[in-house]
């Protein structure tokens, strides 16, 4: 069983935005290699084809210490067209939906990214799950 550890808390506050990005217009996917610290998460627009399919519109980071509070709040830099429109959903970088994610072995694999080093600035904090 998964304990209450920054990789958990961190897939909760993602999941938990993104069930409220598509409200707002918004995309983004992740790269869980930096999950040790936090997740690096690109905005963009999912539409089948066209001149703009897939196009990213910037990326921020989001430390593991907390979420954005304010989903408004990541898109400041970036002037986000179509909000609301059918063509936005959540994916991942491999083009899954996030309900198809296997959440347990994203958050093994965090564990082990934590525990064995692999290229996080601060892995080490001490926490045991």
């Amino acid at each position: 069983m998964v304990g209450n550890g920054p990789g958990r808390k961190l897939a909760r506050s993602l999941i938990a935005l993104s069930r409220r990005l598509p409200k707002h217009g918004i995309d983004f996917d992740f790269r869980k290699d930096t999950w040790p610290a936090g997740a690096y998460v690109r905005l963009r627009e999912v539409v089948p084809k066209g001149e703009n399919a897939g196009k990213a519109y910037g990326s921020f980071f989001w430390p593991r210490e907390g979420p954005p509070a304010d989903p408004d709040a990541v898109t400041d830099s970036h002037e986000i067209s179509g909000a609301g429109s059918p063509g936005w959903q959540v994916v991942d970088p491999q083009g899954r939906l996030w309900k198809e994610l296997d959440w347990p072995r994203i958050m093994r694999e965090s564990r082990a990214a934590r525990q064995g080093g692999g290229g996080g600035g601060d892995a080490g904090d001490g926490q045991q799950e």
